[in-house]
């Protein structure tokens, strides 16, 4: 007789019509579209080479929440998405694409897998980087996280990292080497990876887990982004830690997250340390968030706090500014 995991991951793979993201395009994809629309938009300097503080809080706060989907879409159900099917350009979900996961990962062999993203294609953009998958606990020999206490530890490859080719030529890099901030924090386990257990008893960041609703933690030891443009000028540099633990799926309208996610912003050189407060995406027909929170604290060339209600209306959340102004704002970041 199957268990539930066997039966939710035999179900994901029958629903080709609504295919999920893979957690590493997820953040690739999520952070490349924003970051992009952000360094075309900017109005507030002449010089385009760094960010400038001016740039919306608001917008910082849209992307920790693609993140934070993406890490929630990436465990539901106990293991990695099968397909990625996003278009940057339009920032659409496509019915087919050809940087498929199950494609550029290798056989299980050893509790391990690698995925190679040799140049395929996602929409006008090209990817590349090689992924080391190693799993151990229940269900390693499967490459799967099917029992308490199973971890995935993945780590991207320090001499292939994971590159974004847009069609313009732009470059979003992602690696596992941040070296020190611009405030002196270093990051000493980041070349370990990015680690993800399961656990089906007790709590995790405020979250009640069990086996049938079995609590999965993600941390980042430190992701460096940086995006450049064709010519080599640098429009983001960003270094991104998270200890965040999600339970539910999206899909049942159930998916919760809550704990932190910590962004260095080196070129305008602030820091914000995001608070999840029971985020909910509480709909099966809204990819957003429809509950909870998220407190922002700021320090660096931006100080203050900041506050992120999301709201029963998808897509609509209300952002109360450093200013201490409260306005109602629209997210951007659905997975």
């Amino acid at each position: 007789m199957q268990n539930s995991y066997e039966q939710n991951q035999n179900m994901k793979k029958k629903d080709l019509k609504k295919p999920k993201l893979n957690y590493f395009q997820a953040l690739v994809i999520a952070f490349a579209m924003l970051m992009v629309l952000e360094a075309c938009s900017k109005k507030t300097t002449t010089d385009d080479s760094t960010e400038v503080s001016e740039d919306k809080v608001s917008e910082v706060v849209d992307a920790v929440v693609g993140e934070a989907a993406g890490s929630a879409g990436s465990v539901e159900g106990g293991a990695v998405s099968l397909q990625s099917v996003v278009d940057v350009a339009g920032g659409e979900l496509l019915p087919q694409a050809t940087c498929s996961y199950t494609t550029a990962r290798s056989t299980c062999a050893s509790s391990s897998a690698t995925v190679n993203w040799a140049g395929c294609s996602i929409g006008t953009a090209t990817l590349t980087g090689s992924i080391l998958e190693s799993y151990s606990g229940t269900g390693a020999s499967l490459c799967l996280l099917s029992g308490s206490t199973s971890v995935l530890t993945r780590t991207i490859d320090s001499a292939n990292p994971r590159i974004l080719t847009l069609l313009t030529g732009a470059t979003y890099t992602t690696d596992m080497s941040p070296g020190v901030a611009y405030d002196g924090t270093t990051f000493p386990t980041a070349a370990s990876g990015t680690v993800i257990s399961r656990i089906e008893s007790g709590a995790s960041n405020g979250q009640t887990c069990s086996p049938s609703a079995p609590c999965y933690t993600v941390v980042l030891g430190g992701l460096h982004r940086v995006l450049k443009s064709a010519k080599g000028t640098k429009f983001l540099e960003h270094i991104v830690t998270s200890n965040l633990t999600t339970v539910g799926s999206r899909s049942a309208g159930t998916r919760t997250v809550s704990g932190s996610m910590t962004v260095w912003h080196q070129l305008a050189s602030y820091r914000a340390v995001n608070t999840f407060s029971t985020v909910v995406w509480g709909s099966s027909t809204c990819c957003y968030p429809t509950s909870g929170s998220i407190t922002s604290a700021l320090t660096g060339s931006l100080t203050g706090t900041t506050l992120t209600v999301f709201t029963t209306t998808c897509g609509k959340a209300n952002f109360t500014g450093i200013d201490a102004v409260t306005s109602e704002i629209t997210l951007r970041q659905c997975q």
